[in-house]
């Protein structure tokens, strides 16, 4: 009788469990390869998409920057000018004078139209990298569920492949 016993222990049938820890060789090696390679391409892609639009929104406050400092100087340099004109203008009398500072007023206006022009297309720019980052974040966030649902789909055949293999060796 304990013959038997011993017998049977050493040929007790394999739990689904047992059997799934006991892969070896080239299907684990197959089954993680492609989980790894499929985690690591998202978390690549994620990365590089938020990479691009960090750098994207650096360039443009480079950009915004650099056009301010320009019209800075350009500013300072009319500014310069105008004091000049207006020091010759009052020893040529107050009329002319008030015709300069009008001109002056005008080309003021006129400045400012094209940075709140610039500084609008800017910010529509700005607006469109978003909406594409955003959108490739939700084809992203699609293809990681499109994923998983293989995977799901690739467990149910194992499970069912075991099951027959169970009957089988039933």
């Amino acid at each position: 009788m304990a013959c038997l016993r011993v017998m049977f222990f050493f040929f007790k049938q394999k739990t689904a469990y047992e059997m799934l820890r006991s892969l070896v060789g080239s299907e684990m090696c197959i089954r993680d390869r492609e989980r790894q390679q499929a985690s690591q391409r998202y978390s690549e892609l994620g990365l590089e998409a938020e990479a691009q639009l960090k750098l994207l929104e650096q360039e443009r406050v480079a950009e915004v920057a650099a056009r301010d400092e320009h019209w800075a100087r350009e500013r300072e340099a009319m500014e310069l000018e105008w004091a000049r004109e207006r020091e010759r203008e009052r020893s040529e009398g107050e009329a002319a004078m008030m015709e300069t500072e009008a001109r002056h007023a005008t080309e003021v206006r006129e400045l400012n139209a094209v940075r709140v022009k610039e500084l609008s297309l800017l910010e529509d720019r700005r607006a469109e990298l978003e909406e594409g980052f955003a959108q490739e974040m939700v084809v992203f966030k699609q293809e990681r569920v499109s994923e998983r649902a293989k995977l799901r789909a690739e467990v149910e055949q194992l499970q069912e492949r075991m099951r027959e293999v169970r009957e089988k060796a039933e």
